[in-house]
């Protein structure tokens, strides 16, 4: 799957160090839990409902945002599954990144 963010560009004034948090949903058991992703110069910290899970290089990440296929970085599984990105954390929860989620993170990253 190729998630198409052409229509993206980065706001006014982007200096690369930013913050984004989404909802994100997990169908088993169904819950809500908060991704933050926080932009800093070449990293990107991912944390889940305040936990902080790992660093992540941006380059990788977004060549996952154009092209999908599977990203991992230490706990963290980044993948295209059934036309929709998920996030699968210890390999015990998956959640989707809905249409917007995913555009909001990818519209900072």
């Amino acid at each position: 799957m190729t998630v198409d963010l052409s229509a993206l560009r980065r706001p006014d004034g982007y200096t690369g160090h930013t913050r984004v948090e989404v909802a994100l949903v997990c169908s088993r058991p169904t819950s809500v839990v908060w991704l933050e992703l926080v932009m800093g110069g070449e990293d990107i910290t991912v944390c889940l409902d305040g936990r902080p899970l790992a660093v992540m290089a941006r380059l990788p990440f977004i060549t996952w945002l154009w092209f999908g296929g599977d990203y991992r970085c230490g706990d963290l599984l980044w993948a295209v599954l059934n036309g929709r990105a998920v996030l699968s954390v210890d390999g015990q929860g998956t959640y989707e990144l809905g249409g917007d989620a995913l555009t909001r993170v990818a519209s900072v990253v």
